[in-house]
């Protein structure tokens, strides 16, 4: 057929990825698969047998040139750092999940607290699916909660099965799915590039910044502070739950419309106090302060609305405002200051 390209043996197809990974940086299974017209089974393997050679590392959906180690702390020492902040996260995760659920683990300590909350729940049924042995351990004695674990290479560090082998389970447990009309939550199951050299290696590839992703009412983002350029993980108030907080005060701000302003203003206070008190974490103060003067403009609203001589000046909403709404101001130290508190040296 005219214009088609020529399939290469296996031996000059590997040249061919080495040479766009030293051109590139990274290169792609699905671009692999449209460059070379073959399978992404056969092109997973050419990048395992380059990846056991030391040429490449894998990374998801693809491969890129070998980086400098960074340090990776075992899990007898991870196990130890931020224990009672761990385990206030996986009873918050465990009580978003529903019985007869399908749900996928990620490998870490953190997870393992999710993990010991979810036995904790006794469920009638729930299916698990991970690559981690230490969150597998946890069910070993819940009949009532079924484990599949995922395959591939060990990572010792973290005790979580990597590579090749796990990327094309996650593949293949989609396409199951979609025989019997179910998928995975797109946003909630993506493969995403994240951590404290994420942003320096997609600025080699070229890339945009590192994605977010959105857990227990925050989105989280690749950060550096302004002083040192230290990473830090950035979180900020997500922006549907700040919207639909406030649909809820709208609405009953209007059911309050002739309870005295007083009596409004107390239960503003409370309200915003107790929002406060959840979202401000360092460097979520932006937020914040638009939740707050939204929370105002819609009591402002409010209560000129309740006349029609709107006598209700903003003047007046602000002299409210600074005896009914509390200021944004972070309420929750740094992880590191936590810990340091909690294990001086």
């Amino acid at each position: 057929m005219p214009g088609k390209r020529p399939i290469l043996l296996t031996d000059e197809r590997r040249r061919e990825i080495v040479k766009l990974l030293k051109s590139d940086g990274r290169v792609s299974v699905g671009d692999l698969v449209r460059r070379f017209g073959v399978s992404a089974v056969t092109l997973r393997a050419d990048l395992e047998q380059l990846s056991q050679k030391g040429i490449l590392v894998r990374s998801y959906g693809g491969a890129m040139l070998p980086q400098e180690p960074h340090e990776d702390f075992p899990l007898n020492i991870k196990k130890t750092i931020y224990h009672a902040e761990k385990t206030r996260i996986g009873k918050a995760a465990a009580r978003l999940v529903l019985p007869h659920q399908k749900v996928i683990l990620d490998s870490g300590t953190t997870t393992v607290e999710v993990a010991r909350a979810l036995k904790r729940s006794n469920f009638e049924s729930l299916t698990v699916i991970t690559h981690a042995l230490n969150v597998a351990e946890e069910f070993v004695d819940a009949s009532n909660i079924s484990v599949i674990m995922i395959g591939g290479v060990m990572r010792h560090v973290s005790g979580s099965f990597v590579g090749p082998q796990a990327e094309r389970f996650l593949s293949e447990w989609k396409e199951r799915l979609q025989k019997f009309g179910l998928e995975l939550h797109p946003d909630k199951t993506r493969l995403i590039e994240f951590g404290r050299e994420a942003a320096e290696n997609r600025k080699q590839r070229g890339e945009d910044k590192p994605e977010t992703f959105d857990f227990l009412g925050f989105t989280h983002m690749c950060g550096t502070t302004r002083k040192t350029g230290r990473f830090i993980v950035k979180r900020k108030t997500i922006r549907k739950r700040l919207s639909g907080k406030l649909g809820e005060l709208k609405e009953e701000l209007r059911r309050r419309w002739h309870q005295p302003i007083a009596e409004v203003g107390k239960w503003l206070k409370s309200v915003v106090q107790g929002y406060f008190n959840y979202h401000a974490v360092p460097g979520n103060l932006t937020s914040l302060g638009v939740f707050r003067d939204r929370v105002l403009a819609l009591w402002w609203r409010t209560i000129r609305r309740r006349s029609h001589k709107h006598r209700n000046s903003w003047t007046r909403i602000l002299v409210l405002a600074q005896r009914w709404l509390p200021q944004p101001r972070a309420l929750h130290p740094f992880p590191d200051a936590r810990f340091a508190a909690s294990h001086p040296r």
